[in-house]
C-alpha cells in the first residue's frame, strides 16, 4: 500500500497588529484552498511546537490554509514562564526535598566512607529473627 504523497507547501511568516503588539505568526496557504483553520496559542504551547505543526500539517494536505499565531508576545511569553522556571529551579535543590524528609538525609561526600561503615556496623549488630519458614523457590 502507498502512502498518500506530502506537497510541500511554503509558509508565510506575518504580523498582527493589535492594540498596542504586534503577534507573530505563520501563514501557510495550499493551492485551491477551501477554507482557512487559525491556531491561536495563549500561555503553555506555541505555533513552533511539533504538535501543532503536525496537526496543521494535516489539514494543509486536506486542502485547508493554516494560520498559527501566538497569543502573547516575547515579553510577556517570559514573564509568564519565569516563576515556573524559577520555582522548577528551587525546587530541584536536593535541600528543598530532604528539608521535606522525602529522603534520608544529604551525606557529605567527605563523609562517605563513615557513613557507609556505620549502615554496616548496624545491620551486622541487628538481632536476627527466628524464621519458621522453610525453603522458597521461584
Amino acid at each position: 500500500m502507498s502512502e498518500p504523497s506530502r506537497i510541500t507547501i511554503p509558509e508565510r511568516a506575518v504580523r498582527i497588529d493589535v492594540a498596542d503588539a504586534a503577534l507573530p505568526g505563520d501563514l501557510t496557504i495550499p493551492p485551491d484552498a477551501s477554507g482557512v483553520v487559525a491556531f491561536a496559542h495563549g500561555s503553555g504551547s506555541s505555533r513552533h511546537s511539533s504538535r501543532n505543526r503536525a496537526v496543521g500539517a494535516v489539514l494543509q494536505q486536506a486542502g485547508l490554509a493554516t494560520l498559527l499565531m501566538d497569543l502573547l508576545t516575547a515579553e510577556e511569553e517570559a514573564a509568564f514562564k519565569q516563576p515556573i522556571l524559577d520555582k522548577y529551579a528551587y525546587e530541584s535543590s536536593a535541600y528543598y526535598s530532604t528539608a521535606r524528609m522525602w529522603d534520608d538525609g544529604i551525606i557529605d561526600p567527605v563523609d562517605t566512607r563513615k557513613v557507609l561503615a556505620l549502615g554496616i556496623a548496624a545491620s551486622l549488630n541487628a538481632p536476627y529473627p527466628d524464621n519458621a519458614f522453610g525453603v522458597f523457590r521461584m
